[in-house]
C-alpha cells in the first residue's frame, strides 16, 4: 500500500486539498427536517415574508426537538451552502392586497413592468432593423468614486478603548470625481473616462472643451460639480466614442444604452449620435435597477476592485507635496486615484 503511495505522489501532490470523495465526509444531521424547514422558508418568501437566518435555526431547533442540537453558526454556514442563498434588502414595498396581483418574478409595478416592455419592444426592434454585432452595442454609466474609499471596518490589536486611526488621502475627505465606464455586449469593459471639479470660467461654461488626457490614456473632462452634462456627452461621443468605432464598414451603426439622466437626452446629444450611426436606446426612468448592465453586472465588482486597490495605493502614498514643482494636494491625489481607476478596469476585464 505504501508502494502505491509513493509512486502516484505525482498525482497526490497535485489534487485538491479540499476535494473530497463523493459520498464521503459527514452527513448532514436530520435532512428531512432541514428539507421542510427550507420549503416552508421557500414558501414564506413566495409569500412576501421576511425571512431570516435566525429564524430558520430556531425552526430547525423546534422541528428536530433534540437538546443536544442547537442549530449553530457551523450549521447555518453548511445550511447556506446546501441551500444557495443571501441576505438582502427589501427594494420594493408593496401592499397585502396588492400582492397576489403583483408579478411571481420580479415584483415590480405595474407603471414599470409597462415600460420595461416597451424598452425591449423598441430595442428588439433596432436589433433587427440594423443587424448589431455583440462588440457594437454599448452600455455607458456614470458612477462616483471617492478619493478616500477606506473599509468600513479594520483589525485593531489594541485596547478597545483606544482610538482607531487609518491614513487617508491629503485636502477634502469628501472630495471625489465621476467615473465614466463604458461595456459591450460581449462582455468587454472599455477604458474608463474621469469628470472632475474645476471652478474654472471654461468648466462653468463649456465643460466639453475642457478634456485632455491623464497617465494611461485616460480622458478627462472639468465641470464645475464633476458631472456628466450635455456638452460634456457631446465631446465624448465626437472625440472618443466615435474613434474607437472608427473601424466600422459603412453603413454598421453602433446602439448605446444608456439612463434618461438630462444630460444624456438634449438635442445636441442627440444630433451627434446621429452624426457618428449611433442609435439611443434611452432606459426609462426608474428602471435602471432592472435594466442598466452595468449597474446590475460591473459595478459592484469594480468598486470593490476600487476599494482592494485604494488599500495598495496607501501603501506608497506619503502626502508631500513638492512646491518646486507646482504640485497640489489635489494633483497628487488625482494622479494616484487615475492609476487606480485604471488598474480596476483592467482587473474588472481580466475577470
Amino acid at each position: 500500500m505504501v508502494y502505491k503511495w509513493q509512486h502516484a505522489r505525482g498525482k497526490i501532490n497535485q489534487a485538491d486539498k479540499k476535494a473530497i470523495k463523493p459520498g464521503a465526509g459527514r452527513k448532514t444531521l436530520h435532512a428531512e427536517l432541514e428539507q421542510q424547514v427550507h420549503d416552508q422558508a421557500m414558501q414564506a418568501r413566495r409569500e412576501g415574508i421576511c425571512v431570516t437566518l435566525a429564524g430558520i435555526a430556531q425552526s430547525m431547533r423546534m422541528a428536530v426537538q433534540d437538546p443536544f442540537f442547537k442549530a449553530s453558526s457551523g450549521w447555518i454556514k453548511g445550511y447556506k451552502k446546501r441551500h444557495p442563498c443571501k441576505l438582502r434588502v427589501p427594494t420594493v414595498m408593496i401592499p397585502a392586497s396588492k400582492w397576489e396581483d403583483s408579478t411571481a418574478t420580479e415584483r415590480v409595478s405595474s407603471s414599470d413592468a409597462e415600460k420595461i416592455k416597451s424598452f425591449f419592444e423598441y430595442k428588439r426592434g433596432l436589433e433587427a432593423k440594423h443587424s448589431y454585432s455583440s462588440d457594437r452595442i454599448i452600455n455607458m454609466d456614470e458612477t462616483p468614486v471617492y478619493f478616500n474609499n477606506p473599509t468600513r471596518r479594520t483589525l485593531h490589536y489594541g485596547s478597545s478603548k483606544e482610538p482607531v486611526a487609518v491614513k487617508v488621502m491629503e485636502g477634502n475627505q469628501r472630495a471625489r470625481v465621476t467615473v465614466m465606464l463604458t461595456c459591450t455586449e460581449n462582455g468587454r469593459l472599455l477604458k474608463p473616462c474621469i469628470v472632475e471639479a474645476s471652478k474654472s470660467k471654461a468648466a462653468c461654461t463649456d465643460a466639453g472643451s475642457t478634456r485632455y488626457e491623464r497617465e494611461g490614456g485616460v480622458s478627462c473632462w472639468k465641470q464645475e460639480n464633476n458631472t456628466v452634462n450635455s456638452s460634456i456627452m457631446v465631446d465624448w461621443i465626437d472625440n472618443w466614442l466615435a474613434p474607437m468605432y472608427s473601424w466600422r464598414a459603412k453603413g454598421e451603426r453602433v446602439m448605446l444604452i444608456m439612463d434618461s439622466f438630462r444630460g444624456h437626452k438634449t438635442t445636441e446629444v442627440k444630433e451627434a449620435c446621429k452624426r457618428h450611426d449611433i442609435d439611443i436606446c434611452m432606459i426609462p426612468g426608474g428602471c435602471t435597477k432592472y435594466l442598466q448592465p452595468l449597474d446590475l453586472t460591473v459595478n459592484r465588482s469594480y468598486k470593490c476592485r476600487l476599494k482592494d486597490g485604494y488599500a495598495r495605493m496607501m501603501k506608497k502614498y506619503t502626502g508631500v507635496i513638492d512646491k518646486s514643482r507646482k504640485e497640489s494636494a489635489s494633483k497628487i491625489n488625482l494622479i494616484a486615484l487615475t492609476a487606480n481607476v485604471i488598474q480596476a478596469a483592467k482587473a474588472v476585464s481580466c475577470n
